[in-house]
């Protein structure tokens, strides 16, 4: 245990017996929870092709073709993926790793918890797991949770005092370039107080090594517009200060109100615990508290400085307010019931019944918002997760009740009122990002079935994702060519090129409206703007209609349109 040799901070208490054992149902009901969600989308995120190519050139011994992805997360999909015999086992593979490192972040985050503040500790992981991104993104195919469990792993090595510490950053930052954040801020961190100055200088050059190497293997060998650098630059580096908002938005989403008065009882619901948690770390373990704050700032600083406003990019730190919050109302719940105590006993049992009356008035009112949210899964399971986790928590508070009761129970009836609706919040927000994920690329998905009914062995089609629109079918990859790897700058040349390189087909499918620089940089990227013409499904020179494929009315876009390049005029 790392603390401060600080004569005035007693060591706090270690979880009891209850709390170990709410934390392992708690760690079974995720992993229950996530089991019957595998798979929750029809094709993957429009990342993911990339992290399977990557992966595939790896599996190979090869270098990719292109450095935008970190190795470490396509490395293990290589080293998986022979082990599956499913039809797509690089994806399976992306999949069951990701769930495996989310539970292990949770445990990881738990331990943390437990050596950092003790009774309560519970709580970190309980809170993160009524997260979005943490369900969201251990669902997908993605980097964020081998990245986060990184993260946290090199936290509770830091804290323990382990060289190894040096290790999981130089995996974390060989999983994306912001979390090489991690070695200075671990080097400071323990050289300072260590006086070691050379020893810690020498691990972090070591812990860099890697990211400095595939980052000149990428200037060396890597295509055109291959890294992250290559993609801001694109974009033309637009601050995304939103993002810093996002970072707070995240962890508590159900609190979250852009209103000027909502923002204010976020301040008070949300900040004040979170302040107390920080107090409590400054005074009982400062060395870590540093380190958090430091790695959190520098990593929401560098987002913004990259300007991608992404949910997901919360991930890998959202754990960090969630771990001082926790320790904040801990700390409240223990000083309020303190001071009631003092109090007359009517004067506690009231503030209990009235605090009972307002937990019992927002969990009804979260969990009715909860059911009604639309969803890829079924609302019950979602409702039945999210009271799982507010019994798991006032298990907790009844088995922590000190006399006396009525005073702690004022208090920890207040706490059950202020973190029910954060849960049900948050997966509130879940049931709507995983019906996104769920619905996103369903114009690609039908796009391919139909390709895959009509297109003869000999003949190619033209679309903006190639590589969607491919997934679950039988077609070979050079049947379906990307707008993108097409010479056409112009919708009107179009016809021409297609014509001049044998392609048969064009077809339009939905994709998301321009509404940030990201988006315009893909837009240009993958010239998804050469299908706007045939949006419609009207007359367009070059072309003849061939069909309208209509898409699920829920999903609420625009339906597929087929084209046949016609002949040229004579």
């Amino acid at each position: 245990m790392t603390r401060d040799a600080t004569p005035t901070a007693p060591l706090p208490a270690g979880p009891g017996r209850l709390e170990r054992a709410l934390v392992a149902a708690l760690w079974v009901a995720v992993a229950a929870y996530w089991a019957l969600q595998y798979h929750p989308f029809v094709l993957p995120n429009n990342d993911y092709p990339t992290f399977e190519r990557t992966a595939q050139s790896l599996a190979s011994l090869e270098l990719p073709r292109d450095f935008q992805r970190m190795p470490v997360f396509p490395a293990l999909m290589a080293l998986v993926a022979p082990l599956l015999p499913a039809r797509h086992p690089f994806l399976h593979a992306a999949l069951l790793l990701n769930l495996a490192f989310a539970l292990a972040t949770l445990a990881l985050l738990y331990r943390l918890a437990a050596r950092a503040y003790g009774r309560g500790a519970l709580l970190a992981p309980l809170l993160f797991a009524g997260t979005t991104q943490l369900h969201s993104m251990a669902l997908q195919p993605l980097v964020e949770p081998s990245l986060a469990f990184f993260v946290v792993l090199a936290f509770a090595l830091f804290q323990a005092r382990s060289p190894w510490q040096y290790a999981a950053a130089w995996a974390a930052a060989l999983s994306r370039y912001e979390a090489a954040l991690l070695v200075p801020v671990l080097a400071l961190c323990n050289a300072v107080p260590e006086r070691r100055l050379v020893r810690h200088a020498a691990l972090a050059a070591l812990a860099t090594s890697g990211v400095v190497a595939w980052t000149a293997l990428g200037a060396l060998h890597g295509s055109g517009g291959s890294t992250y650098l290559d993609m801001m630059e694109g974009m033309g580096f637009q601050p995304a200060t939103d993002f810093l908002e996002r970072s707070f938005k995240e962890p508590f989403r159900g609190w979250y109100r852009e209103s000027a008065g909502g923002l204010a009882l976020f301040a008070a619901v949300i900040g004040v615990p979170l302040a107390a948690g920080v107090a409590v770390g400054w005074r009982r373990f400062r060395r870590e508290t540093v380190a958090l704050l430091a790695f959190f700032a520098l990593s929401v600083a560098t987002i913004v400085v990259f300007g991608i406003n992404k949910a997901r990019y919360v991930y890998p730190t959202e754990w960090i307010p969630l771990f001082f919050f926790a320790a904040g109302l801990v700390r409240l719940v223990d000083a309020g019931a303190a001071r009631l105590a003092r109090t007359p006993r009517w004067a506690a049992a009231a503030a209990a019944v009235a605090a009972g009356l307002a937990w019992l008035w927002l969990g009804r009112r979260a969990g009715l918002h909860l059911a009604r949210a639309r969803g890829a899964a079924p609302a019950a399971l979602d409702v039945a997760f999210a009271a799982f986790l507010v019994t798991c928590a006032a298990l907790w508070l009844a088995g922590a009740a000190r006399r006396p009761r009525a005073a702690f129970a004022a208090c920890a009836l207040a706490a059950l009122a202020v973190l029910t609706p954060a849960i049900a919040g948050g997966l509130d927000a879940k049931r709507r990002e995983m019906w996104k994920v769920y619905y996103f690329n369903w114009p690609s998905y039908v796009a391919g079935r139909w390709l895959d009914a009509h297109l003869a062995p000999d003949e190619r089609a033209a679309v903006v994702s190639p590589s969607h629109v491919r997934h679950g079918t039988a077609l070979r990859p050079e049947q379906v060519v990307g707008f993108g790897a097409l010479r056409a700058e112009e919708p009107a040349a179009l016809a021409a090129e297609l014509r001049a390189r044998g392609i048969r087909y064009a077809l339009y499918t939905w994709r998301k409206p321009n509404e940030t620089p990201s988006d315009v940089y893909y837009d240009k990227k993958l010239k998804a703007y050469l299908g706007e013409p045939l949006r419609a499904g009207g007359s367009v020179p070059g072309f003849e209609h061939v069909a309208t494929l209509p898409l699920p009315p829920e999903v609420g876009r625009d339906p597929v349109q087929v084209y046949r390049v016609l002949p040229a005029s004579p």
